[in-house]
């Protein structure tokens, strides 16, 4: 079994990711993954599976822009202004 502060949210989105048919899209399950890590302040990781996901790759410009955003607030989070922006 899963043991991370996170299971329970992340168990209620992979739950709804399977209802929408994108829990086999390796770049949309890495990127709710980190924009999950982000909400819960653990912006380092975060940035890790952000930019994880970028490499996986996507056709989709409106996802891979919700990625770079949530990358821009974990570096902001983390005082990285410069990668933020």
């Amino acid at each position: 079994a899963m043991k991370s502060p996170l299971r329970d949210t992340l168990e209620a989105t992979y739950r709804q990711l399977q209802k929408m048919k994108l829990d086999k899209s390796p770049f949309v399950v890495v990127s709710i993954i980190g924009q999950e890590l982000l909400t819960h302040s653990y912006y380092g990781a975060s940035v890790v599976v952000l930019e994880a996901g970028l490499k996986i790759g996507t056709c989709s410009l409106k996802l891979r822009g919700s990625v770079f955003s949530a990358l821009s607030s974990a570096y902001w989070s983390l005082g990285n202004a410069e990668k933020s922006v």
